[in-house]
C-alpha cells in the first residue's frame, strides 16, 4: 500500500503516529547497530585468538550495516510526514470534526496582587 493510500485508510493523525513508532523502531536499531559495533570492536581489541579477532570483525561489521540501514531508514521516515503534511488533501477524506462548544474560550482571569500566583 502506498502513501496515499494508508492516509486516507487511516487518516493523516493515525497514519502520522505509525510513522513515528516505525522511525523510532529504526532509531532503536541504530543504537543496537552502535552496541554490536563496540562489542565487536572489544573482541577484536582482545587479541586472545586469531578466531575471536574474526569473529569480533563480522560482528563490528554486522553492527555498521544495522548502523547505517537504522539511521537512513530513521531520517527518511521523518522526512516523509513532513512532505506529506504540506501535500494538498487527500480526495474523498473525512472532514475534521469541528469542537463541540459553540461558545468562545474565556480569558483566565488574573489578580495582580502580590501573592496571587
Amino acid at each position: 500500500m502506498n502513501t496515499a493510500e494508508s492516509i486516507s485508510k487511516f487518516g493523516f493523525k493515525r497514519w502520522y503516529e505509525r510513522t513515528l513508532i516505525e522511525s523510532h523502531a529504526y532509531l532503536v536499531t541504530c543504537f543496537l547497530g552502535m552496541i554490536t559495533t563496540f562489542a565487536g570492536l572489544q573482541l577484536v581489541a582482545d587479541h586472545s585468538s586469531v578466531a575471536h579477532s574474526l569473529f569480533g570483525f563480522v560482528v563490528s561489521a554486522f553492527g555498521v550495516v544495522l548502523v547505517v540501514i537504522g539511521l537512513r531508514r530513521y531520517t527518511g521516515s521523518w522526512r516523509w510526514p513532513r512532505t506529506w503534511a504540506g501535500a494538498p488533501p487527500v480526495r474523498n477524506a473525512k472532514p475534521m470534526r469541528r469542537s463541540r462548544s459553540r461558545l468562545p474560550a474565556r480569558p483566565p482571569t488574573m489578580t495582580h496582587e502580590i501573592g496571587s500566583w
